[in-house]
């Protein structure tokens, strides 16, 4: 028989810590699913072995008026993750939206991004977002920092330009 002390959050949430070498008996781990039943008489009851993994719900959008609308949308319906997906490069404004999109919005961060893409996830567990993921991310930032560096630079594009330097800024942000 384990014995633990209820605890409470600032948010008033009340949570029970496992016993360690339970949760390593029964393979457990963060951010592993368990089943947590209340009996007819009142014992709640945890099984280690409900471990469904549900697939991310993707929503892919085309850039439009209304893109941070849409946005805003998919997040409040639930998308892990939100792609943005132009046919040819997502042009600075619709870059602009999306940003302010998931500024605003708990959890989205920019995950992905490229000349025509940019892919938003919904991070509100933190260990979705590994070290690896960070860099990729910022791998990404860059590269298309740099690709579309060059451009504005060939065209004379200073709105894209200015965009650009808010995209390092980004990248400086981690």
């Amino acid at each position: 028989m384990y014995l633990r002390k209820i605890q409470r959050t600032s948010g008033g949430t009340f949570f029970v810590c496992l016993p360690k070498d339970w949760a390593e008996r029964n393979g457990l781990d963060r951010g592993v699913v368990v089943s947590v039943t209340e009996s007819a008489d009142g014992p709640l009851v945890i099984n280690p072995k409900y471990n469904v993994e549900r697939a991310p719900q993707v929503a892919v959008i085309i850039p439009s008026p209304l893109l941070d609308r849409v946005i805003i949308e998919k997040y409040l319906l639930g998308c892990d993750i939100i792609q943005v997906q132009a046919k040819a490069r997502i042009s600075p404004l619709d870059r602009e939206r999306v940003k302010q999109a998931s500024t605003r919005l708990v959890g989205l961060e920019i995950v992905e991004e490229n000349h025509s893409k940019i892919v938003m996830q919904c991070l509100l567990e933190p260990s979705t977002f590994p070290p690896q993921k960070i860099l990729q991310r910022e791998y990404s930032i860059v590269s298309g920092v740099h690709r579309d560096a060059v451009a504005a630079l060939l065209e004379g594009d200073v709105e894209l330009a200015k965009n650009v330097v808010a995209r390092d800024n980004e990248v400086n942000r981690h």
